[in-house]
């Protein structure tokens, strides 16, 4: 909820710095900055931690076991690898859509519908999939919502320069999250 906020919310507090845009960006990023960390504080003020440890002498974890762990699964090294690729074009899409919307599309507040409309489907996506998982498997669900992500970007390549498909397009990848 918090990424939706601030997605739909930082360019129009940017955008009230016409005259100098970078103090607008420093100025958005110092809000939500700050809104972040007094809900942070808000949240975990009431926290009081119980730590116990039951694990036995002779069970020494290390972050080494932990890797070769990893490395002796592959269907687990193959999965660790999907989910650091999507994640990592996730980001660099949502950093790419600042170019695209301020270059291409010569309007910079659709920036804010865009992200409305990708948190949204992505919203939408955490409520559906528990239930694809259990009508149609992981695997299936990880592999079609992996495909819509392709059919959206290629969606938003050949129809991405007209403002109200820019909008739509990026968002359909984002309806089925990754497991």
């Amino acid at each position: 909820m918090g990424l939706l906020l601030c997605t739909v919310g930082f360019m129009p507090i940017q955008a009230l710095f016409v005259s100098q845009p970078s103090l607008g960006y420093l100025v958005a990023a110092l809000v939500f900055v700050t809104g972040g960390l007094v809900c942070m504080w808000w949240c975990y003020s009431g926290v009081k931690e119980r730590y116990v440890e039951i694990t036995p002498d002779h069970h020494k974890p290390g972050i080494l076991k932990s890797f070769c762990a990893i490395f002796r699964n592959p269907p687990l090294l193959v999965l660790c690898i999907a989910n650091l690729c999507t994640l990592a074009a996730f980001n660099i899409k949502l950093a790419i859509q600042v170019y695209y919307t301020q270059y291409v599309l010569n309007d910079l507040h659709l920036l804010s519908w865009m992200g409305f409309f990708s948190m949204g489907c992505i919203l939408v996506g955490v409520f559906l999939v528990p239930g694809a998982v259990k009508r149609f498997g992981k695997k299936p669900v990880y592999l079609g919502g992996l495909a819509l992500w392709a059919v959206g970007d290629v969606l938003n390549f050949f129809w991405g320069p007209a403002p109200c498909c820019s909008c739509c397009f990026p968002a359909w990848p984002f309806l089925v999250p990754h497991l």
